[in-house]
């Protein structure tokens, strides 16, 4: 009987929790887990309640009040990248890759798209850091945080200093200034003026892709500067000024220049020219009803170009 009792004081069940400390650079206390539950020092009130790779509001563990939906096991994967997603699981709050976190979702991973980052200390901690930068948000000892809570350290600092403001304002500062607006606020569609069929091209403000038996190969991503393929980056990358779009990484004849009304191929053809009226696409010097285009909602002249010089395979 004794040794059963001992047993039982000794089991896991009967262990104390020790509460995670995480601090600023300086070693001053910021947040602490306390079982499942991130806390910030000196509060009572639960940021989050992290179960599994699922985070919650506030001390809740109800459905409704999920906040992220964590789709990796490692952050900190070289080959797959995961995503923060909402709870509707319909749009991405961040993307995670090797450690960083991303704007929203995002195929560039580039600088001005990182939000914070995860890098191993020589004692084996884990430093946060502030945007693409060496300012630390935070320091982790070294204990195995799950990927839940690890994100869900980074949403807190998320949320404070409003990182996401920061990336949508460089982003912003870099779109060219004849574009007039950022470009992620447009979306509209291209299609055929006569017999439609399956020539139709859709915009939703970051993906241009055919409406009807899209394939991954011909969708494309804008942000007002670069147009390249989604799902495969390489040479196929355009780069836009306001006024004419051009080949990134060697010259070509694909380089097209817009002067407001009339969009055409800079080397080639004279006739090789279209002119957009209201919402119509034709070109300048006749041609067939199969050159022949309307545009719904609002498209970037650089996504118009790729469907009226056939860029886009069809």
């Amino acid at each position: 009987m004794l040794r059963l009792c001992l047993l039982f004081l000794l089991s896991p069940l009967c262990l104390v929790s020790q509460d995670i400390e995480i601090t600023d650079s300086s070693g001053n206390k910021i947040l602490f887990f306390k079982n499942d539950q991130l806390l910030e020092a000196g509060s009572k009130k639960p940021f989050v309640t992290v179960k599994g790779n699922t985070v919650f509001d506030g001390d809740s563990e109800d459905s409704k009040d999920i906040l992220l939906l964590i789709t990796t096991e490692n952050i900190f994967s070289k080959k797959k990248t995961g995503y923060a997603l909402n709870a509707a699981q319909d749009e991405a709050v961040f993307t995670i890759r090797r450690g960083g976190f991303f704007f929203k979702e995002t195929k560039t991973f580039d600088e001005d798209a990182l939000l914070a980052y995860y890098e191993k200390a020589d004692d084996g901690s884990l430093m946060l850091y502030k945007h693409a930068g060496d300012t630390v948000l935070c320091r982790i000892p070294a204990f195995e945080l799950s990927t839940g809570k690890l994100a869900a350290v980074f949403y807190y600092f998320m949320r404070k200093f409003d990182l996401e403001k920061t990336v949508e304002t460089k982003a912003e500062e870099k779109l060219p200034a004849e574009s007039g607006r950022n470009v992620r606020q447009t979306s509209g569609s291209v299609s055929r003026l006569w017999n439609t069929g399956l020539d139709e091209f859709v915009w939703d403000g970051r993906v241009f892709k055919r409406k009807w038996n899209s394939f991954d190969f011909e969708e494309w991503t804008f942000d007002g500067i670069t147009l390249k393929r989604l799902w495969y980056p390489g040479d196929e990358e355009f780069v836009w000024d306001g006024q004419i779009l051009r080949r990134k990484w060697y010259p070509s004849v694909d380089e097209f220049e817009w002067n407001g009304t009339i969009l055409r191929r800079r080397f080639g053809s004279p006739a090789d020219e279209f002119i957009i009226q209201g919402n119509i696409v034709k070109r300048y010097f006749g041609g067939s009803s199969e050159d022949e285009w309307q545009i719904d909602g609002e498209v970037p002249i650089p996504l118009i170009a790729l469907v009226v010089f056939g860029l886009l395979r069809k």
